[in-house]
């Protein structure tokens, strides 16, 4: 395996811990809002606080629900989906 494999795996066995880093950035980023305000926002709803932190959670969420459907679809197939349903192949070609 290489460097990056054995990166991975390591990070996944402090996923808690990243969890509440990730967490913390959110709590931060919110606390920041408190004390940096916007003096030209772009649309109104740049006035609430912590806006574009929440904006930017939710906008994760959805993307993870929709992408993990999306993948999990593909990852669903058999390992030989491809080669059993090749078009112009024979049934007695696949092997």
């Amino acid at each position: 395996m290489n460097g990056l494999g054995r990166f991975f795996i390591e990070m996944r066995k402090h996923a808690g811990l990243w969890k509440w880093v990730m967490f913390a950035w959110l709590a931060l980023a919110l606390a920041l809002n408190f004390l940096i305000h916007p003096h030209h926002a772009h649309i109104p709803e740049e006035h609430y606080i912590g806006f574009w932190a929440a904006f930017g959670f939710v906008g994760a969420l959805v993307m993870g629900v929709i992408l993990k459907t999306a993948v999990s679809e593909a990852l669903k197939k058999p390992e030989d989906y491809y080669d059993k349903y090749e078009p112009g192949l024979k049934e007695d070609d696949n092997g």
